[in-house]
């Protein structure tokens, strides 16, 4: 019997510490829920150069979440990237080849917050709304333990957890 090889999610963020309540109870838990293996180079064991690793899964993952807003690299950082980009020229063009020629790519319409949406936040939402499904009937949430959760007829947020991210909120 052979056994089925998860997808690889490459997560790029930054490691700061108030950044692990974003991977470690947002990002990681939907990556597994969408049949993902999730990793942040921080992740990895052993010795390594670091740039190349982020090379690596770059063009190894199957999907990559990535906020870089605070990166702030410096020259002899962009050289190093530059060589080891240069290093793979291969890979590049077997993984960008089935994107050329360059096009346009147009997506529906969608609307995105400018802050994180927090569990006291969705359980405020869905208490407003009165229930937890949409117009199709449609579950609009899971509970979960660093989440929301219901209590009779009421959503509320996790002790501890109010101003962490929310998290399996479906689509």
């Amino acid at each position: 019997m052979t056994r089925k090889k998860k997808r690889i999610c490459f997560v790029l963020m930054p490691f700061k510490d108030e950044m692990k309540d974003v991977y470690w109870s947002a990002i990681k838990p939907a990556c597994e829920e969408a049949g993902y293996r999730n990793l942040r180079v921080d992740e990895l064991k052993g010795p390594f150069n670091i740039h190349r690793k982020i090379i690596e899964y770059i063009f190894i993952s199957d999907a990559i979440i990535s906020d870089l807003t605070e990166w702030n690299p410096t020259n002899d950082q962009f050289k190093q990237i530059e060589q080891l980009l240069k290093e793979h020229e291969d890979w590049k063009r077997e993984w960008f080849e089935p994107e050329r020629p360059a096009h346009k790519v147009y997506l529906d319409a969608f609307f995105i917050d400018q802050y994180l949406v927090t569990n006291a936040r969705y359980a405020d939402f869905l208490n407003d709304w009165g229930k937890d499904v949409d117009e199709d009937g449609q579950k609009m949430i899971k509970e979960y333990e660093r989440g929301v959760h219901k209590i009779k007829d009421c959503w509320e947020p996790q002790q501890e957890f109010e101003n962490h991210p929310v998290v399996y909120v479906t689509w």
